[in-house]
C-alpha cells in the first residue's frame, strides 16, 4: 500500500487525474472538474464572496449573513453546489477546471 502511495505522490497532476477517471469508468462512476476559485471564501447560503469570511484557518464565517462551518466542510459544499448546477452534463463555461 506503501508503494502505491508513492507511485500517486509522484505523478503528475494530469496522469492522476486520468487514472482516477479511468478507474471511475470502469466501475460505473465518472470525473467531474469543478472552478475551485473562491470556494472556500463563498458562503453556501447567500452566495456572498469575502476573504473576510476566512480569517481563520479551521473557520468560514460569512460576513454577510452569519452562516458558520468548518472551512473545508464549507468548500466541499461549495463545490457539491457548483457540481449540481452542472446537473451531470459538460460543465457551463467558469465552472470547469482542467489541468
Amino acid at each position: 500500500m506503501l508503494q502505491r502511495a508513492r507511485c500517486c505522490c509522484d505523478c503528475k497532476f494530469a496522469v492522476c487525474m486520468s487514472m482516477l477517471e479511468y478507474k471511475l469508468e470502469r466501475y460505473g462512476g465518472r470525473l467531474v472538474f469543478v472552478n475551485p476559485k473562491h470556494t472556500s471564501q463563498t458562503c453556501p447560503k447567500c452566495g456572498h464572496v469575502s476573504p473576510k469570511n476566512r480569517t481563520e484557518q479551521t473557520k468560514f464565517k460569512c460576513t454577510q449573513c452569519g452562516y458558520e462551518a468548518n472551512a473545508d466542510v464549507n468548500a466541499a459544499q461549495n463545490i457539491l453546489n457548483r457540481y449540481q448546477l452542472t446537473k451531470g452534463r459538460a460543465c457551463p463555461d467558469g465552472l470547469c477546471y482542467r489541468t
